[in-house]
């Protein structure tokens, strides 16, 4: 998680949710220690330590389970799918189509109908997808994006193909 983040320039940029709020804290907990009269250098280091224990037992509890995982690391939301936007997922994100189309233009595609998949990541980023050529490509990316319904791409292949 958060050490990860701190190995390359482009790392810290994406840091997610969780990630972001710790640094915070801890830039909070350091400044106060620093600042105050009334907070004590021990205190200021029991703070910090605390923190950065939470964050390594969160990281742990994150690395073991799956459900602690998608709640600390929140999951991957699909905004546009088979060249339709998903309205509802849109909303719940606060994306905007503007947003959806801009990144689709950065990876130089013209038509919003040739992509098959805009998934906004953990970590803010909006990727973008398209349906493989090859016709032995069952492994899809976009096994852990959910649609606004709940269901996952997988799900939605396997209801189509019946």
């Amino acid at each position: 998680m958060l050490c990860s983040a701190f190995r390359g320039n482009e790392r810290l940029s994406k840091l997610n949710v969780f990630d972001f709020v710790f640094v915070v804290a801890v830039g909070s907990v350091f400044a106060a220690s620093i600042m105050e009269k009334d907070v004590t250098l021990v205190e200021g280091i029991a703070a910090l330590a605390t923190l950065v224990g939470m964050q390594i037992g969160l990281a742990e509890l994150a690395a073991r389970s799956e459900l602690a995982e998608r709640i600390i690391n929140g999951e991957p939301a699909l905004l546009l799918s088979h060249g339709r936007f998903i309205p509802r997922a849109l909303k719940r994100e606060r994306v905007t189509e503007e947003e959806v189309r801009a990144a689709i233009r950065a990876k130089g595609v013209t038509r919003v109908e040739d992509v098959d998949a805009v998934v906004l990541e953990n970590d803010g980023t909006l990727t973008v997808a398209w349906t493989s050529k090859e016709p032995e490509a069952e492994k899809t990316a976009l096994v852990d994006a959910a649609s606004a319904t709940g269901d996952k791409p997988e799900e939605r292949r396997a209801a189509a193909d019946r």
